[in-house]
């Protein structure tokens, strides 16, 4: 018993220093080279553009970036990547959007404006109907305090303390972690630097995704699907019975309705202007949400966003229907996200009563 213990461990010792190793010195998702941000944040202080190719800690970047505005905004755009790519056409504004934002990064967000008191006259929200799910909670982990702060401080709570509080915790556990492996094995095979970035004053489409001085991002050249790979991807996702998070979605939860209107009413009592984008999904996709009572969700959450605004006397950008917002299937570059012209076309969308 005890050879075959020594055995083990010989195998297994090895094998996580492999892991850990890679894991750490190829960092696909920069989560230890913490440096990435940073040098991100310094470029847009004199560039109007960044070139990056890998994840970065977006929430660690937004902090940065809020801290460092000189005023506040006119407007600040919140919402998830549904926001990143839009040719936003406004005079003073930030985009404050994030990959992926549940309604806790909204919080988080929030949170950090006041922080650093760069709250603006305007929030326009971008509303993705899976903010309404129990099960998900913040996109943005390095940012779990603020959005515990701001929810605290807005339900009259006493904040709590949780392990995803110890920013520690998750760069320790990722070290561990095979689907992380295959991803750095996969970087290092292919040549891939995930820490680049170039600062450039060329703000237009290129070889690498930019991130702008306003917080927009413009999307690589590669980006762009043709039509045919767009519905591809969406059928292998109906077919595989899970959009984006959700795969069993009937219902929306009290809870986050709750704690969403806290969310908003906030905003308005402090004097912010708020309005909804409510973001275009692709037909097949939407076609799915209409058609599938597990996916029945996404239909109950519009509904219930337009009669939220409706009693607090909001606008309301946009729809989750392309066909309402008259899309093509040609006015998104990926399965996900709408074209940069499009999609300010899609927000300037009002439905009319």
């Amino acid at each position: 018993m005890r050879k075959f213990v020594i055995k083990c461990i010989l195998i297994i010792v090895p094998i996580y220093l492999l892991v850990v190793s890679l894991n750490y010195f190829v960092d696909p998702a920069n989560i230890y080279h913490v440096s990435v941000t940073d040098r991100i944040y310094d470029y847009l202080k004199e560039y109007p553009a960044v070139e990056v190719v890998g994840d970065f800690d977006e929430g660690a970047l937004l902090e940065k970036r809020i801290m460092g505005l000189e005023k506040s905004p006119d407007t600040v755009v919140i919402g998830s990547s549904h926001v990143l790519y839009v040719a936003w056409k406004f005079d003073d504004f930030f985009n404050a959007g994030m990959s992926g934002e549940f309604l806790d990064d909204y919080y988080a967000t929030v949170a950090l404006l006041e922080e650093y008191d760069k709250i603006p006259n305007r929030v326009i929200l971008a509303v993705d109907p899976y903010i309404f799910m129990d099960e998900l909670t913040i996109r943005q982990e390095s940012l779990y305090r603020y959005a515990q702060k701001e929810k605290a401080l807005l339900s009259g709570e006493k904040e709590g303390f949780h392990l995803q509080d110890n920013a520690k915790y998750k760069k320790a556990k990722e070290l561990f972690s095979f689907s992380y492996f295959q991803s750095s094995l996969h970087s290092l095979i292919y040549g891939v630097s995930s820490s680049y970035t170039n600062p450039t004053y060329d703000t237009g489409i290129g070889e690498y995704t930019k991130l702008l001085q306003n917080g927009v991002r413009v999307p690589a050249s590669s980006a762009f699907n043709e039509v045919g790979k767009i519905r591809g991807d969406a059928e292998w996702y109906v077919g595989n019975g899970t959009i984006y998070t959700m795969s069993d979605y009937r219902s929306l939860s009290e809870k986050k309705i709750s704690e969403f209107e806290r969310l908003i009413d906030h905003l308005l009592e402090n004097g912010v202007d708020v309005e909804i984008y409510l973001p275009s999904w692709y037909h097949i996709y939407y076609d799915e949400f209409e058609s599938n009572i597990l996916f029945s969700g996404v239909i109950l959450s519009e509904e219930y966003v337009r009669d939220m605004a409706k009693v607090r006397g909001l606008s309301v950008h946009g729809s989750y229907s392309p066909y309402v917002t008259g899309l093509s299937e040609d006015s998104f570059i990926d399965s996900m996200h709408i074209a940069p012209e499009q999609a300010w076309e899609n927000y300037c969308f009002i439905l009319s009563e």
